[in-house]
């Protein structure tokens, strides 16, 4: 039932900090809700995070927290959000550009300017308890969490306040014995009990809140035996919070913890427990009393910044997208059920689907490609929405003939949409065999809040990808580029792969094609040329197209009777495609070369070119 005072990480904003402004410059700086994400360009934040944005939008304005963000060189306030607008019931605009000490309820709080101060040069603040006076001249009590934040060389401070009045009025009345505590705790929107003062943890009384959060009656909390509040708590927290109420009741230090509970519909709370023992006038404790609140809303939300955060990170990390899949996996599990997952990608040029990553406990994974059909991964691509499938829905939308039953059926499934730039990429699907309402809205919006981020490391990567592939490879053949077969040379002379092997490869007028039968057809000639030699050669064996009609052919670890017996193959599949092909035949002459570990692959390269040009000259002689 209780929490410990330790201090609590405050939730990242997920942004970078807006831009400071200059001594004296009293226009607002941009809202730091609507700065671009770490990792991204201004220019895809503009147009690729705008649905991502808008959710953290939503989110930083309805959190029950009051949040302050402050420009961590001046001091000055660049945003703040409606909760502690209300709080303190002073308009946003007498907040931006002005030091908290200069708003009223700030303005007599002792030390003030030093709390600053401290903030600036500590990561993470923490007061338990601060009292402040509101505009209108309430008096309320508030837990103060600063984090210094560093994102692309900005600083700022995140300032978490909460209202803690009700539960320090609490404190107060039972210190005190007020007769009317027990109507005043049933109006806090929190859960408030009385212990026994032991390791039993049986309650004496507990408010009606119970059934609100967790959907538990009050008669049922009070007449659960010794272990039924530590059945409640989840299993990866029950341990570190009994231990903590044992000490309570051993040493008599206050108890505050944060954990998370299951409700009896079986979802996750996450609760903010705090309790003190009370003692009688001769010093025995008569009750242990504390207050619970349900904070499971701003643990979504740091636990989404989070995610978005790490997905950035990971994308800025990761080799390739092999290598991001399986993180992306992992951060999605963190915030949500995702045993079985997977992302598919579209290629409208193809029009296909495929599943570059893909895991499920009961359904086979998809290896290859296929078309978009009526399943519902393509419902979600086809319409570019959400969809949360129950077994009713998909009755349904099965019955307008929207879709059809593909794999294993699910108790009930979770699609988003991928999109970048207007333009559907592909999905992020999760799904739950056994459990029909392992998801639901909450799940279906934690999904798309982190899906803008996906899309924007999936495009970053393929474009990163693409573009290392461009850097190595031969754009009309496919094969690698003379750089990298220059790379390669060099390699393999540092390498213990010797001997190696050097085959040259050259067309035979291919001029004389491309100027009776035009380019297009030389540039058949040439991926025909290297559709042969890669058929040919070894996955190890690095083919490459140096010049125009030129190819060359690293073999490391290959002797010279292995070579000629890979330029017998090459020849033997260069006549049986001409025998096949009623066109222009492709004639191609061939040179090897051997190096043992002492010779220089250079002057092997040569000795193959030459040996090359040899046989060109008989090809020439033998068609005059």
């Amino acid at each position: 039932m209780p929490s410990v005072s330790k201090t609590r990480t405050p939730r990242k904003p997920g942004t970078p900090a807006p831009s400071r402004k200059k001594p004296g410059d009293k226009k607002p700086a941009r809202s730091v809700t609507h700065a671009a994400r770490p990792g991204s360009s201004p220019q895809a934040a503009e147009k690729t995070l705008e649905p991502s944005e808008a959710r953290y939008q939503r989110l930083f304005e309805i959190t029950r927290d009051g949040i302050l963000i402050l420009d961590a060189d001046s001091g000055e306030i660049i945003d703040v959000n409606p909760t502690l607008c209300k709080m303190l019931g002073i308009p946003q605009k007498e907040f931006l550009g002005k030091q908290p000490w200069d708003i009223a309820p700030f303005r007599n709080l002792e030390a003030g300017r030093a709390v600053l101060k401290e903030a600036q040069k500590k990561k993470i603040l923490h007061y338990d308890n601060i009292p402040l006076e509101t505009w209108d001249g309430r008096h309320i009590n508030v837990e103060f969490v600063s984090s210094l934040s560093h994102i692309d060389g900005q600083h700022f401070i995140l300032c978490n306040l909460r209202d803690i009045t009700a539960r320090v009025r609490m404190e107060d009345a039972e210190r005190s014995s007020d007769p009317s505590f027990r109507i005043l705790v049933e109006q806090i929107p929190a859960i408030t009990y009385i212990d026994k003062p032991d390791k039993s943890a049986l309650s004496l009384f507990v408010s009606s809140q119970i059934e609100s959060i967790l959907g538990i009656p009050r008669e049922e909390w009070i007449q659960g035996d010794n272990e039924y509040w530590a059945r409640m708590i989840h299993p990866d927290d029950r341990k570190r919070v009994i231990s903590h109420y044992a000490r309570t009741i051993d040493t008599g230090e206050p108890f505050r913890e944060e954990y998370r509970m299951f409700a009896r519909d079986g979802h996750q709370v996450w609760i903010d427990d705090h309790a003190v023992l009370v003692r009688g006038a001769d010093g025995k404790p008569i009750s242990l009393q504390g207050v619970m609140f349900d904070i499971t809303e701003q643990k979504q939300v740091q636990a989404l910044q989070e995610a978005v955060y790490q997905i950035a990170m990971s994308a800025e990390k990761a080799k390739s997208l092999d290598d991001l899949f399986p993180q992306i996996h992992g951060i999605i599990s963190s915030v949500m059920p995702a045993e079985n997952f997977y992302i598919t990608l579209y290629d409208e040029e193809h029009n296909v689907l495929r599943f570059p990553y893909f895991r499920d406990a009961v359904d086979e994974p998809f290896l290859g490609e296929i078309e978009p059909g009526k399943g519902l991964t393509a419902y979600v691509l086809r319409t570019g929405r959400s969809l949360l499938c129950t077994q009713a829905v998909h009755d349904e939308l099965e019955r307008q003939g929207a879709v059809k039953l593909l794999g294993v059926p699910s108790a009930i499934w979770l699609g988003v949409p991928l999109i970048i730039e207007e333009k559907t990429i592909g999905a992020m699907v999760v799904q739950h065999y056994s459990d029909p309402v392992a998801y639901g809205l909450r799940e279906q919006h934690m999904l798309e809040f982190v899906s803008s981020q996906v899309a924007l490391a999936i495009s970053r990567k393929q474009i990163e990808q693409e573009l290392r592939y461009l850097s190595t490879h031969d754009v009309m053949t496919g094969l690698y580029n003379r750089v990298y077969f220059e790379v390669e040379i060099a390699r393999l002379q540092r390498s213990r792969h010797f001997p190696v092997s050097i085959v040259m490869a050259d067309m035979d007028h291919l001029k004389e094609t491309n100027d009776l039968e035009g380019h297009n057809a030389g540039d058949a000639l040439l991926k025909a040329t290297a559709e042969v030699l890669t058929a040919a050669f070894r996955a190890e064996d690095v083919v490459a197209r140096i010049g125009g009609d030129e190819f060359a052919v690293l073999l490391p670890d290959t002797d010279e009777a292995r070579v000629e017996e890979a330029l017998a193959r090459v020849k033997r599949i260069l006549q049986e495609r001409n025998d096949g092909n009623g066109g222009t035949p492709l004639l191609v002459s061939f040179g090897a070369s051997t190096a043992d570990k002492n010779a220089l692959l250079t002057e092997v390269l040569k000795e193959a070119d030459r040996k090359m040009y040899l046989e060109k000259q008989q090809h020439d002689n033998s068609r005059k």
